[in-house]
């Protein structure tokens, strides 16, 4: 038994599994009309930056729209 800073992370999917998951949380508080972010952080366990990066994995992915159009 360690005493290092590290939290546990819920048995959440990884990998492409886990763009589902995030796509999923995003839409769903895009529709309430709440903040989309603190819903994949929700969801997934990390932080605001480790959610951001996730959301541009899964936008990468192609399971996310762009966030702007290209000209």
């Amino acid at each position: 038994p360690g005493t290092g800073a590290h939290r546990e992370r819920p048995d959440r999917p990884r990998g492409p599994q886990e763009h589902g998951l995030v796509a999923g949380a995003y839409r769903a508080a895009q529709e309430r009309g709440t903040d989309p972010v603190l819903a994949v952080m929700d969801e997934t366990g990390y932080s605001r930056r480790g959610a951001l990066r996730l959301i541009g994995r899964t936008r990468d992915a192609g399971l996310l729209p762009a966030r702007h159009v290209r000209r």
